[in-house]
C-alpha cells in the first residue's frame, strides 16, 4: 500500500539523519586516524589502489589493441597456445 507524502519525508529525514551521522563517524575516525595521511597511507593508496587502477587501465588499452573482431585470429591465437602448451609439457617432462 502507497504511503503517503509526509509519511514519506518522514522516512527520507530519518535516512538523511543516519546518513550523516554515519559520515560524523567517518570523518571522526579519519582525523584520528595515523594511517591516512603517514607513509604507510601513502603506500596503501598510491601504491596499492592507485597503482592496481593504473595497471589494469594499461592491461586493458593492450588488450584492446590486441583485439581485432576476426574469428581466424582468435583460432590462430588460440593453436599457438597450444603448441606452446604441448612444447612446455614434452620438454618440461
Amino acid at each position: 500500500m502507497p504511503r503517503s507524502v509526509g509519511e514519506q519525508d518522514d522516512q527520507q529525514q530519518r535516512d538523511d539523519d543516519r546518513r550523516g551521522a554515519d559520515d560524523d563517524r567517518v570523518g571522526a575516525a579519519r582525523e584520528h586516524s595515523s594511517v591516512r595521511g603517514g607513509p604507510l597511507g601513502q603506500l596503501i593508496d598510491g601504491g596499492l589502489v592507485n597503482g592496481s587502477a593504473r595497471l589494469v587501465g594499461w592491461a586493458s588499452q593492450v588488450s584492446r589493441q590486441l583485439q581485432s573482431g576476426y574469428l581466424y585470429h582468435y583460432a590462430f591465437a588460440m593453436i599457438i597456445g597450444l603448441a606452446v602448451l604441448v612444447g612446455w609439457l614434452l620438454l618440461g617432462a
